[in-house]
């Protein structure tokens, strides 16, 4: 594969992408390049508090979450301070709404339990 580029600048500009070899294994690549520039990321801020109901006992519920959409979901990097922590999803389109749905549906739960906690 080569991008055809006028010169090494970045650019907002499309540029075409040349592939070539075996027919099939052309179809392929053309495939992946296309799953790749489809995908999308959403990000969900999380109470730091609910963190932990998200991720789940070992790691099970967003692992769930994951096979479940197909999408990749992972929290960012913590910088200690901030009272939420950021969830990745990153996947096709759908696959990502899929995933953000049940992540709100988790952070709903929590919120009719943390009131339920101050009554």
């Amino acid at each position: 594969m080569v991008i055809i580029q006028d010169d090494n600048n970045p650019s907002a500009h499309e540029k075409p992408l040349r592939i070539s070899g075996d027919p099939h294994k052309c179809q392929r690549a053309k495939e992946m390049v296309l799953e790749l520039l489809a995908k999308r990321e959403m990000k969900i801020p999380v109470p730091r508090t609910a963190v932990g109901m998200v991720i789940g006992k070992n790691g099970e519920t967003i692992k769930r979450i994951q096979q479940e959409s197909g999408a990749q979901v992972q929290f960012k990097a913590d910088d200690g301070h901030s009272p939420e922590r950021v969830c990745a999803i990153t996947g096709s389109p759908d696959i990502v709404q899929i995933a953000a749905q049940m992540i709100q549906h988790l952070l709903i739960k929590y919120n009719a339990s943390d009131v339920y906690m101050y009554i």
